[in-house]
Formats: structure tokens, C-alpha cells, sequence
């Protein structure tokens, strides 16, 4: 909604929305973070069952559904099998469809926030894994590296703060990976400046931008 609350009709006319616009081949990716408990997703009005929302998107008539759920006691969930490979399917035909969902913790754990408290321990991770150098092979990354790195990422997390430990959940039904165009990373680089007015003159701007926050540092001589 306009006012930032997220009902439960809210979400169920945003998935209905984009399911009329989805082609065959499409990927639906679902990204929830906020709260939950043992049994749902907890709205501004209420909760949602995490299972019925789950069931509701691997019906999507789509190549493949990918949803990560961020909350406490997300890993509450049940995914069906692998479909099966028939004869008159090719391997083409089979790769990449499915359904896949990527909770933040196990049944029975909740969900923290990372060591500055400005955002969740999973997506802050998940957020990390996305751009790490390696993750690239030809223009492409795979949902299995993500997994991976995320893991990696997270368990460092678990050594180092053992008393807020928390286990992600990966389940899926896919058939092999799925693969995410990407475009080559270019870093910014700032153009010369200079600015000169009555009282002062910007000689220079530099980036001071870290993985959190953009900055940059201006470098100004007054009059």
C-alpha cells in the first residue's frame, strides 16, 4: 500500500497481478523479509499461512519460482519432489524448471539482525554472496552459487557469534540450476570537478562509499 503497511490481500493482488503478466519461460522470484512465527508470515493486519503462500506460487504457470523467506521460524515449509525425467522430455526441455525457496532459519530458530542492526543476518549475506567476484562465469551467475556463497557466509557468521547462531533452509525442486544474466561490473569513477563561486572553490570529490553506505568526500577551500 501507499502508507508502506503490507496486508494479506495486498500481497495475494501483488502475486495475482504479476502471474497474469508472466510468460512460460519466465523466472517469478518472491522475496519476503520481515517477521514470522511457527505457523505463518506476520502482515501489518495479521499473518498468512507460509505454507498456502508457497503453494499458491509453485502453481504459477512459469519456467521457475525462486522465493527466499526472511524471518523467524522460516523454515517451516515443504517443497514437492524433483519432477522426473520422461522419455519424451529432453534434458533442455527439463533444466531450470521448478521451484525453489531459500528460508533464513530452520523451524525452530528466529531470524537476527547483523552486527550493526540495520539489516537481517540472511539478506545482509545473501546481499554479500551476490557480489562476490568468483560468482560470475560468462556473463551469468547460478542460484546454486548464491546458495553456496550465502552458506559460506553465514556459517562464518555462526563461528564467530555461536550464542546467535541461525541455519538457512534450502529446498528445491528444480531440475539442475537456474541461470541470472548479468552485465559486467564497472566501478564508479567520478568525473574531474571544479566548482568556484564567491566563497568558496571544490577542487576534488572522491569515493568513501563501503558495503553499506555511498559517500563521497569533498574537498572544498574556502575564501
Amino acid at each position: 500500500n501507499n502508507n508502506g503497511t503490507v496486508n494479506a490481500f495486498g500481497l495475494a493482488k501483488g502475486i495475482s497481478e504479476l502471474k497474469k503478466v508472466l510468460k512460460s519461460e519466465d523466472t517469478f522470484v518472491f522475496y519476503f523479509s520481515g517477521h514470522g512465527n511457527e505457523t505463518g508470515l506476520i502482515l501489518s493486519d495479521g499473518q498468512i499461512n507460509q505454507q498456502n503462500v508457497i503453494n499458491y506460487i509453485d502453481k504459477i504457470d512459469c519456467k521457475n519460482k525462486i522465493m527466499f523467506i526472511d524471518c523467524c521460524y522460516s523454515g517451516n515449509f515443504k517443497t514437492e519432489c524433483a519432477k522426473h525425467i520422461s522419455f519424451e522430455q529432453s534434458v533442455e526441455k527439463f533444466a531450470g524448471y521448478g521451484t525453489a525457496v531459500y528460508a533464513s532459519s530452520s523451524a525452530d530458530e528466529v531470524s537476527r539482525l547483523d552486527e550493526n542492526g540495520k539489516c537481517s543476518i540472511f539478506t545482509s549475506a545473501l546481499s554479500a554472496a551476490l557480489i562476490l567476484p568468483d560468482i560470475v562465469h560468462k556473463g551469468r551467475i547460478e542460484l546454486t552459487d548464491i546458495y553456496k556463497n550465502t552458506q559460506n557466509i553465514i556459517c562464518q557468521w555462526n563461528k564467530n557469534n555461536p550464542d546467535k547462531k541461525q541455519n538457512p533452509i534450502f529446498r528445491s525442486s528444480i531440475g539442475g540450476t537456474v541461470y541470472f544474466d548479468v552485465s559486467e561490473y564497472k566501478s564508479y569513477k567520478p568525473k574531474k570537478i571544479y566548482i568556484q563561486t564567491d566563497k568558496y572553490i571544490i577542487t576534488d570529490i572522491k569515493p568513501l562509499s563501503n558495503a553499506n553506505e555511498k559517500r563521497f568526500a569533498v574537498f572544498v577551500v574556502l575564501k
